[in-house]
């Protein structure tokens, strides 16, 4: 809206009328939340090339090639296993120390880089969103996808490994592709969080692989944390905040001798939707300053 000539009243600007009519709105400004789900929604075409064209292209001018989204966390797991299994005995009361590791190390690598990659997954695209009109949300949704096909060759190898190390297969192995959805959505709300937290302090990007770090060494990767853990309020919270809750409902249906907690799997799934529905809020309430601040 814009003032009359005469200055008396606001009047329709004759541009802004003509842009309603073609479809047209604009740029750096919020629309309502439930607009802009459906518009996200229909953009689902688009992050999924996204995710697809990056997942592909990551390895792609390397000897190897895909080959090294399994090596990588293969390699991990291996000097884990050495320092950790080996040298200084940290498996505690698990007996398939092996397995444990290799569920542990692939789990979380998929949390860590959904959390680093998300967490500039705006940052990074700043050209992109200059030049495209499309929900930025679709930018971290995206990133935490491409991560999750980089990763689905690993989970296959994750199980033959698993079945090598001794475990039977069950129907409690039915369990880990609904658990690894619940795992997706929580990494989807983390990516959204920390996209829009990266984008107002640059300095975060920076800051984000120490995060991840240490969130490796408090989520019981490399030992079991009910073993180290004693009935204190801050091992409770140790052991229920949501990255070793990730690892944990990934383990127990693969693993005999860890028990099935099914209060895991529900606090888990309460996490999930605690970050989706609290990282899309805050993300869409930051919609209208991304790419121009």
């Amino acid at each position: 809206m814009t003032r009359g000539a005469g200055g008396d009243g606001e009047t329709a600007s004759p541009y802004a009328a003509l842009a309603a009519e073609h479809g047209l709105t604009q740029q750096g400004v919020r629309g309502p939340f439930g607009a802009y789900l459906r518009d996200l929604w229909r953009s689902r075409h688009f992050i999924w090339a996204l995710a697809t064209t990056r997942a592909y292209s990551r390895h792609e001018n390397t000897y190897l090639g895909q080959i090294w989204a399994v090596l990588n966390p293969l390699l991990f797991a291996g000097v884990y296993y050495v320092v950790f299994g080996l040298l200084l005995k940290t498996k505690g009361e698990i007996q398939n120390f092996a397995a444990f590791l290799i569920i542990g190390v692939f789990v979380f690598q998929f949390c860590s880089a959904a959390l680093t990659s998300g967490a500039n997954a705006v940052v990074s695209n700043s050209s992109m969103i200059r030049s495209l009109r499309f929900p930025r949300a679709a930018l971290p949704i995206s990133v935490v996808l491409t991560e999750l096909l980089t990763l689905l060759p690993a989970i296959v190898v994750m199980f033959v490994l698993v079945t090598l190390t001794g475990e039977t297969p069950s129907w409690e192995w039915l369990l880990v592709p609904p658990m690894f959805v619940v795992i997706t959505i929580f990494n989807v709300g983390v990516a959204l969080i920390f996209s829009r937290l990266t984008h107002h302090s640059k300095d975060l990007k920076n800051i984000t692989p120490l995060i991840s770090r240490v969130l490796r060494y408090v989520s019981g990767v490399f030992y079991p944390i009910s073993y180290y853990a004693n009935e204190s309020i801050g091992a409770l919270l140790l052991q229920y905040q949501p990255y070793a809750l990730a690892l944990d409902v990934v383990r127990a249906p693969l693993l005999e001798e860890m028990p099935l907690y099914w209060g895991h799997m529900w606090a888990m799934t309460g996490w999930a939707g605690f970050a989706i529905i609290v990282g899309i809020v805050y993300f869409w309430r930051g919609e209208g300053k991304y790419g121009i601040d």
